[in-house]
């Protein structure tokens, strides 16, 4: 018997091997979604709701541009 075709005889068996136990798996149980704003109790200590302090963007001017001569 040819020795390639022994190595590609194996190569299918293996191949059929990953398909069928890839297959076989469970689908993942679905993970338990985390609310996107978590509470942090530091910040409720460090500022409560009513003096928690303003945040603003910065503005920002017009750049001024001089022409020289």
């Amino acid at each position: 018997m040819n020795k390639n075709l022994v190595y590609i005889i194996i190569a299918i068996i293996i191949l059929l091997l990953i398909i069928v136990l890839a297959s076989s798996k469970k689908p993942a149980t679905p993970v338990e979604t985390v609310p996107t704003t978590i509470e942090s109790p530091y910040d409720s200590e460090l500022f409560p709701p009513e003096t928690a302090p303003e945040v603003t963007a910065p503005v920002m001017e017009e750049p001024t541009t001089t022409i020289m001569p």
